[in-house]
Formats: C-alpha cells, sequence, structure tokens
C-alpha cells in the first residue's frame, strides 16, 4: 500500500506543473484582491495603478516563497529516505520512504496480530484451569533429560502446596507419595520412560498437613525429533471422595446384606419353628369345636368359631412366611425351562379355581429360558392365580403374551378382571401388603412380593399396569437363553 506525501520536491515532471499552478493561483489571488480593494474605496485611477503594482510584487514574493519551500521539503524528504533506506542511490527517495513506512506498518500489523493471539492464548489457559478445578485434574510434565518437573495450579492445590512450591525432580515428587507407594511409582515411571508406551495407575499422596490423598493418573511418553523418549506428560485427578463413597457404599451394601440374611434367617426359623407349637393350638381349638359347638350359648359359639379362623389364618400366614424365606435360601441350578410346560403345569395346579370360576386362558408361544423351574412354575401360578381371584362380574379372560426385546424377553399376562389403583402399583410388590379387605379377598398379601423375589433372582424386572375396573396386566421380564432370532408372531392358542 502507497502513501502520498504531502509536499514534493517541485523540480521536473508532475511537480513543475503543480509549481506552476500554485503560482498563478497566487498572482491571480493577490491582482483580485487590489482590484477588489479599488473598488470598495473608491481609489482613483493613480491608486489603482499602485495596487496593481503592489498585489503583483505580492505574487512574485508568494510564488518564490512557494518554491524555496518546495526545494527545502524534497532535500529533506531524500535525507529521511536514506536514513530509512541506506544505500539506496539513485532510486526515487519518495518512494524509498514510501515504501519504508509500508515495511513499518506491515510490522506493527503483525505485532498486532501477535498480541491478539497471545490475549486468546490467555483466555484459553483460563478456563483450562477453570476447568482442571471444577474436575480437579492437574497436569503435569517431566523432562528426563534435565529431571525437571513442571506441575499446573490445580495439581499445587492437589497436593496441598502453594504456587511455586511443587517438587521440581522425580525423586522429590516421589516424596511427596505415600511410602507404600514410592518404590512401586519409581518403577513404573522409569518402565514408561523405557518403553514409551501410555500408562494409567492409582496412586496415593501425602499432603504437607499428613492428610492422604487418592489420585488417578494418566501420562504417556514426549519425544524428541529423532523419536527418541526424552520425558513423560500427564495429568492427576483427586478420586478420594469418590473412593470414600465407594468404601461407604460398599460398607452399607454389606451390613445390608447382613442384615437381610439375618432376617430371612429369623424369618425362616420363626415360621418354622412355630409351626408346631399353632399347629397344637390350632388341633385343640376345632376339638373344642367340634365337641361344645351347640352345646353352649351362642357366644361361645361365636367366640369358638373366631378362634378356628385365627389359627387356621395364622398358619396359612407362617407357611407363606415359610415359603417367602426359602425363594432366596435355596439356590437350585439353572436350567433351560420351557415357559409353555411352565403355563401349563401352573395352570393344572389351578385347575379347579380356573373351572369353578369359568376362566378361559389364552396364550402365545412362549420361549425357553434358562432359570429355575419350580420357581418360575411359581411365578406364573401367583399371576394367574389373581388374574382369577381378583376378576370381575363376568368370567375371567386371561391373556398370556411375549416380546423379545434386545437380550430379554418380556412376559405379559392380562386379564379383564377389577384392575387397581395405578398409584398403588409399586405398594402391591411389598410383603404383607394388601389393596383389598381380607374379608372379600382372601390371602396374605404375600403372593406378589415372592414374585419379585423369583423374577429378581433370574435377573429380570416385574411390574403391574391397570386402570380402576379395567383390567389389569403384569409384566416380568428375563434373561433370552442364547443368541436367537426373535419369534415370528403366531396366533394366540386356547389353553384347557
Amino acid at each position: 500500500m502507497r502513501y502520498d506525501v504531502p509536499l514534493v520536491a517541485m523540480t521536473k515532471g508532475p511537480d513543475r506543473r503543480r509549481f506552476v499552478l500554485i503560482a498563478a493561483g497566487a498572482s491571480l489571488g493577490a491582482v483580485g484582491a487590489g482590484l477588489l480593494v479599488a473598488r470598495l474605496f473608491a481609489v482613483s485611477d493613480s491608486g489603482r495603478l499602485w495596487l496593481a503594482i503592489a498585489s503583483l510584487v505580492f505574487a512574485a514574493g508568494a510564488t518564490a516563497f512557494i518554491a524555496t519551500r518546495g526545494r527545502a521539503n524534497a532535500r529533506s524528504l531524500r535525507e529521511l529516505a536514506q536514513k530509512v533506506r541506506p544505500g539506496a542511490a539513485g532510486a526515487d527517495p519518495l518512494q524509498d520512504l514510501s515504501g519504508g513506512i509500508d515495511d513499518l506498518l506491515a510490522r506493527v500489523r503483525e505485532l498486532e496480530g501477535g498480541l491478539a493471539r497471545v490475549e486468546a492464548l490467555g483466555r484459553e489457559r483460563d478456563r483450562l484451569a477453570a476447568a482442571q478445578e471444577i474436575a480437579h485434574v492437574g497436569d503435569w510434565e517431566w523432562n528426563a533429560v534435565q529431571d525437571r518437573v513442571t506441575a499446573s495450579g490445580e495439581l499445587h492445590r492437589i497436593y496441598g502446596l502453594n504456587p511455586g512450591e511443587f517438587p521440581s525432580t522425580v525423586a522429590e515428587w516421589t516424596e511427596r507419595l505415600h511410602p507404600s507407594e514410592r518404590a512401586r511409582v519409581r518403577a513404573a515411571l522409569e518402565a514408561s520412560r523405557q518403553s514409551g508406551a501410555p500408562f494409567t495407575r492409582e496412586e496415593r499422596i501425602v499432603r504437607p498437613d499428613g492428610e492422604a490423598r487418592d489420585l488417578y493418573v494418566w501420562g504417556r511418553a514426549l519425544r524428541d525429533g529423532q523419536g527418541q523418549v526424552i520425558g513423560l506428560a500427564g495429568a492427576s485427578q483427586d478420586i478420594t471422595e469418590m473412593r470414600r463413597a465407594e468404601r461407604d457404599l460398599a460398607t452399607r451394601a454389606r451390613d445390608l446384606e447382613r442384615s437381610n440374611a439375618d432376617l430371612e434367617q429369623f424369618a425362616y426359623a420363626a415360621s418354622h419353628d412355630l409351626q408346631e407349637p399353632l399347629r397344637m393350638v390350632a388341633s385343640y381349638v376345632t376339638l373344642i369345636a367340634r365337641r361344645y359347638r351347640g352345646k353352649l350359648d351362642r357366644d361361645a359359639d361365636e367366640f369358638i368359631a373366631f378362634a378356628v379362623d385365627g389359627a387356621e389364618r395364622m398358619q396359612k400366614l407362617i407357611r407363606d412366611l415359610l415359603t417367602y424365606s426359602r425363594v432366596t435360601r435355596i439356590t437350585r441350578p439353572m436350567e433351560p425351562v420351557d415357559l409353555g410346560q411352565t403355563l401349563r403345569t401352573a395352570m393344572t395346579n389351578l385347575k379347579v379355581a380356573i373351572e369353578d370360576s369359568g376362566a378361559c386362558v389364552t396364550a402365545e408361544p412362549l420361549p425357553t429360558v434358562k432359570g429355575d423351574a419350580t420357581g418360575l412354575t411359581a411365578l406364573v401360578q401367583n399371576l394367574l392365580s389373581n388374574a382369577v381371584k381378583f376378576r370381575g362380574e363376568g368370567p375371567p379372560n386371561i391373556h398370556v403374551g411375549v416380546e423379545r426385546g434386545g437380550d430379554e424377553w418380556r412376559i405379559s399376562i392380562r386379564d379383564n378382571g377389577i384392575g387397581f389403583d395405578p398409584a398403588q402399583a409399586a405398594r402391591m410388590f411389598v410383603i404383607f401388603q394388601r389393596l383389598h379387605a381380607a374379608e372379600k379377598y382372601e390371602g396374605s398379601g404375600i403372593g406378589l412380593a415372592i414374585s419379585r423375589k423369583i423374577v429378581e433372582r433370574h435377573g429380570g424386572r416385574i411390574w403391574a399396569e391397570s386402570n380402576a375396573g379395567g383390567g389389569a396386566t403384569f409384566h416380568f421380564t428375563l434373561p433370552v437363553a442364547s443368541p436367537e432370532p426373535a419369534a415370528a408372531a403366531v396366533p394366540a392358542e386356547k389353553l384347557e
């Protein structure tokens, strides 16, 4: 880019023409000014002559002054051009000066671009520091040739050090480790330097105040132009809180597992040991009822009936509790189980209830899964029994469907019964929780809790969907036994 110089040497070419124009303009201006004065002040003819002479003298003087200043400016520009670009003999000094200014401006622009890049790098560095602080990650670098270690500000904070206090050598760095870690980390650093392979590991450090912190460290080799390993660079993340939470969770899980085992043992022992005395109580209450019913007053007969009913319900409750505790205590081997056969076995066990209710059961072709045949039969039987028990005014219509989703089968048992409030769906699977009065629907409220235990033991899930008065659908999932294609849709079959 070229810049015009305001004052030029008026010696040749266009500059000479410019000088003539300037001188003519000055002369005409002086003469015009003299005529204007004569006209305004009514100057006599002799006076007008003197004004004309004075105007011409003034114009000549202005022209001489402009020429003198032009030559002086030209000399000054030549001297400045020689200073900016020495040795440019024979060159046009104005062009040399213009080129020097262009070079200077280009360098200024380069400096401005460099400053902008430095500012951008500063902003990126600030963002990186903020990200490291949030993630508790600090970066480090080890120059193995000079044995010099550098670390970021966040790594200083992780180590509990003030800025500039981070160890400068590997020997000093490893001294910050827990005594049990030092030899292992030194060997790992040397092995990584020798092999040049990336690495990850966990290590423990000790802060100046004595607090131990757990770090997750990863890094890679630094190489020179010939591919030789000259050091290591990486990052360290403070995972102390995460490891502490994991340890607390593991402790709570062990405590919960132990508590559940104790509860299951207690339930098994209580239900097992209570059976014999309860059987004796129930036997004698039944004997009293047979012997004295009708021989005493009406109140006595009613009291005896209450005692017999209570004893029978207690026996059933204890039997169900014993069954519930056995679900997790008895671990049978997982074998291929034909769910179609499981459904037929469950229907055989419920034959009387199905016939009495007039229920119609249809089913799609069911797959073979890996599981406990006895437990899966109890699961299907519990769900079918509920569909028959909680029926509406008409005969129950029960449909067993199947759908494959990824690596699991979803089995659905749908009925047209009384349904339930969807808000109570989760509560149904809690032990001893009933949605209906015992006087209207018999049962102990333990069947669905047993079903949940069985499904969870097989690695599946169970849930229910319904609208009050619109029937209910119970779903449970079971893992696919082997990589097999999903079965094609087959019409449902009525089961007898």
